[in-house]
């Protein structure tokens, strides 16, 4: 490999198939994919000394190192509280794996496990939105099952909240994120 400089790569489409190509000649396989294709690339100017796996190096969200920082909705969590959090996120995505989240009373059951707190299902969203920044940077914005069950986990969270106004005549909980 050569100096970064020395190399101008483009990457080709033609229909659905991508492939980097170099000024120097130089082809990668053809891709059905861009991001292939551009690893390809990156590798070809760059090899391997440049790149860095991620996933080796931990950061404030794959490694607990202490007390959890301040979510976007109110103050740090205790760790009685994170628990609850956890609790009511693991139960949102045990009800979004069923056949049929939006029946079989999942919202009321979400709104009954929350202890009617908006403030905890309000956190339980942002935990799931923490996990899906997650899973959207460890795959490249890929939607896959576990996708799936997050953002319905979400969903139904989001449901939950407004199981209580519908009841009572107010508006959405929605409108409170």
């Amino acid at each position: 490999m050569t100096r970064p400089d020395d190399h101008r790569v483009t990457i080709e489409r033609r229909g659905r198939s991508h492939k980097a190509t170099c000024s120097c000649s130089w082809q990668s396989h053809a891709w059905n994919e861009l991001r292939p294709a551009e690893a390809d690339a990156w590798h070809h100017v760059f090899g391997d000394s440049v790149i860095v796996d991620v996933s080796a190096i931990p950061d404030e969200r794959s490694v607990p190192t202490g007390p959890r920082t301040p979510t976007s909705v109110g103050q740090a969590p205790t760790d009685a509280s994170q628990g609850s959090i956890d609790k009511l996120v693991g139960e949102a995505r045990r009800l979004a794996r069923r056949p049929s989240p939006y029946t079989g009373g999942a919202a009321g059951a979400l709104w009954g496990a929350s202890g009617q707190d908006h403030r905890l299902l309000k956190r339980a969203v942002a935990e799931i939105e923490e996990l899906l920044a997650t899973h959207d940077r460890r795959n490249s914005g890929a939607a896959d099952s576990e996708w799936l069950e997050l953002i319905t986990a979400k969903r139904l969270l989001l449901d939950s909240m407004d199981h209580d106004e519908a009841y009572l005549g107010r508006s959405p909980g929605r409108a409170l994120l």
